[in-house]
């Protein structure tokens, strides 16, 4: 079995502690990251845990996209 891609790999089950660490910051940019993560928290934790999720697809199309 080949190892998945650290770009691969899904890490929902460590989300809300990684969350909790990351509040405690007093990081502008992280606390605005960290907002939105709040906010469609259900989403970022299906495409950090469902095989299923389209993020692979979605970067392989923004990297072909973009200039």
């Amino acid at each position: 079995m080949t190892p998945t891609p650290e770009w691969r790999a899904r890490y929902g089950d460590r989300l809300d502690a990684w969350l909790a660490g990351a509040d405690n910051d007093d990081l502008p940019h992280l606390q605005s990251f960290i907002q939105g993560i709040h906010r469609d928290h259900a989403a970022v934790l299906a495409g950090s845990t469902l095989s299923h999720s389209s993020a692979t697809g979605q970067a392989l199309v923004a990297t072909v996209i973009s200039p």
